[in-house]
Formats: C-alpha cells, sequence, structure tokens
C-alpha cells in the first residue's frame, strides 16, 4: 500500500482519474482530480491528507479540524458531489477506506458519493460494521441520455419545451445572436476563455447579486478546473454573442462519454431572448457529434428535471468509533 501527498496526487493525476472512470456507482468527473484537487485548494480548510493507492484503486481523504469533531473526508465535501474511493474492485476500495479510517484516527469519518445498496456501499458497511454507522443526506444529479442525437433528445422532452425552443431560436435568429464552442488546450487558452466568462457572470442576475463565480473562492474553483480540463483537451465552452459581443456562456467538461455540466450565465439585459434554453441545445448538438451519450446537468434547479429522464443518487456513509 502507497501513501502520497497531494503533489503526489497531483503528478499521479493521469492514473487516478482512470481509476475513476474504471469505477462503477460513482460520480466519477466529480471524484476526478480535475474537480477533487481544485475543490480541495480552493473552497475546503486546509488539512492533512491522507491519501492510500493499492493496485491502481485510490483512497483521497483529508483530515479537518471542524469546530467540535477532527474529520476524515473526502477533498471536496462542499456539496458531497466527490468519492474518496476510486477503481474498478470494490473489494480493494473497502479494505483501503479501513486503513485509511484506522490510520487517521479522528472523531468522524464521511465516506460520501456513494450509491447506497452499491457493492461498495454494502461492502463498507460490512467492514466498517465494529464503528457506528450513520447515513448522511442524498445528493442528486440529473441526467439526460443523448441516445439518438439531436433528434433522440428533443423526442424525449415534452412539447410544451419543444415549443419553448423554437420561440428562443426565432427570437436569436431576429436579435443576431450566434454562438461558438471552445475546446481550450493549453494555460493561455484558459485563462483568455475565463475572462470571458467572468465578464458575462459580472452582468448576470448572480454578478448583480455578487454571487456565482463573483465569490472568491468559486472564481478560483472553477479558474483551476478550467486549466486542468484544458491541459487534456477536456473542458467545452460555448459562448453566445450578439453584435461582436459575449451574452452567455455554458462551461463544461467532457469526462469519456459522459458531459458534466458546470455553469452557465446570461448577460442579465438579454434575459428576454431565452438564451438558456437555446444555449442548453446548441451544446447538446455539439456533443451528440461527439459521440458523447450522457449529459450529466449536475444538481439542483427544478428545471434541470425536464431536461433529463433519470437521477444518480447518492449518498454519505458517516463512521465514528464505539
Amino acid at each position: 500500500m502507497r501513501r502520497l501527498g497531494l503533489d503526489d496526487l497531483d503528478r499521479d493525476a493521469e492514473r487516478f482519474d482512470r481509476a475513476a472512470a474504471a469505477s462503477v456507482d460513482i460520480d466519477g468527473f466529480c471524484s476526478s482530480t480535475a474537480w477533487v484537487l481544485p475543490a480541495a485548494e480552493a473552497l475546503m480548510a486546509p488539512g492533512r491528507p491522507v491519501v492510500l493507492e493499492e493496485g491502481g484503486a485510490f483512497a483521497a481523504f483529508m483530515v479537518r479540524r471542524h469546530e467540535n469533531a477532527t474529520m476524515l473526508e473526502p477533498l471536496e465535501l462542499s456539496w458531497a458531489l466527490a468519492c474518496p474511493l476510486v477503481g474498478p474492485d470494490p473489494a480493494i476500495l473497502v479494505e483501503l477506506a479501513a486503513a485509511a479510517t484506522a490510520e487517521a484516527r479522528v472523531d468522524l469519518t464521511v465516506i460520501a458519493g456513494v450509491v447506497e445498496g452499491s457493492s461498495l456501499f454494502t461492502g463498507l458497511v460490512g467492514r466498517l460494521a465494529r464503528h457506528r454507522l450513520g447515513r448522511g443526506p442524498t445528493t442528486e444529479r440529473h441526467l439526460a441520455s443523448l441516445d439518438g442525437g439531436v433528434d433522440g433528445f428533443l423526442a424525449r422532452r415534452s412539447r410544451d419545451l419543444r415549443k419553448a425552443l423554437r420561440r428562443a431560436a426565432g427570437r436569436a435568429v431576429a436579435a443576431g445572436v450566434g454562438f461558438e464552442h471552445h475546446v481550450p488546450t493549453s494555460a493561455l487558452e484558459a485563462a483568455e476563455i475565463y475572462r470571458r466568462i467572468h465578464a458575462v457572470e459580472a452582468r448576470s442576475w448572480k454578478g448583480i447579486n455578487g454571487t456565482g463565480l463573483l465569490e472568491a473562492g468559486m472564481a478560483r474553483f472553477y479558474q483551476r478546473m478550467l486549466e486542468r480540463l484544458a491541459a487534456r483537451r477536456a473542458a467545452r465552452v460555448t459562448f453566445a454573442r450578439r453584435a461582436d459581443r459575449d451574452v452567455g456562456f455554458v462551461f463544461g467538461a467532457r469526462f469519456g462519454t459522459r458531459y458534466r455540466g458546470l455553469q452557465f450565465s446570461f448577460d442579465d439585459a438579454e434575459r428576454d431572448l431565452g438564451l438558456g434554453n437555446l444555449a442548453q441545445l446548441e451544446v447538446v448538438t455539439g456533443l451528440s457529434a461527439e459521440g458523447v451519450t450522457t449529459y450529466d446537468l449536475g444538481t439542483g434547479g427544478d428545471y434541470k428535471r425536464r431536461w433529463c429522464e433519470s437521477v444518480l443518487e447518492t449518498v454519505a456513509l458517516i463512521v465514528a468509533p464505539r
């Protein structure tokens, strides 16, 4: 069993991400280094890493001190999306979790991002049965199938949504709105694209209220994520433009045959154009051409239910010594 620091994990990111992609019953992208390392840097409190590797499988935890307890928790726990255990063999992951829990000697261990009833969940419950176990809240991701391309995707949407898309397309054409698609491949390109993203965000309702990417931690999180994604040609950014000016963006990432939507915003002055739905359709069109099979719209937002057919639910297993 090998022990790593965060710098080691960064250097071994490609192997770690292959393990995340090979995992079952977890959120592979949000458990990958593109998500967890920026989150640990920008969103989470500092701590002591407990990162173990065995046979191509990894456990990636952090010991953090909270007000009333010391906890062993995933590198990202802001949304409880990341599973700290990645690899194709649940039996190895269970042993890595047990080893990390024994080594850390904390008040609580949180193993988030696990599908309840899965082989991994069942194995963890059995292996850690001598501890007191609890179940944390459920976290949802909304998933849309891209089977059948754009036509298949639209056929699975409601008639009302299809009508709204047609109306939005007409307004966009009349207003001279067009779209640009970008796949940045360097730190320089990532920086320029992020500058444009941030400028649109500042004019959106979120920016006007001082939220979203204008929050320092969130800005740093997505900036660092975009840099990492660009190095792997995994970022996908679509800009809506009107009169040679950016008026909206959709930012996401490709992870294997799945696309994860990350952020989107639109100039509040252009809200009557209904660019949100239309930009989503532009993204679906591009992804279908690439052979992407699943669009993960992420958590929250009632509107996302209109765009998806299924939901991935994960829970956190809470482990405390007796």
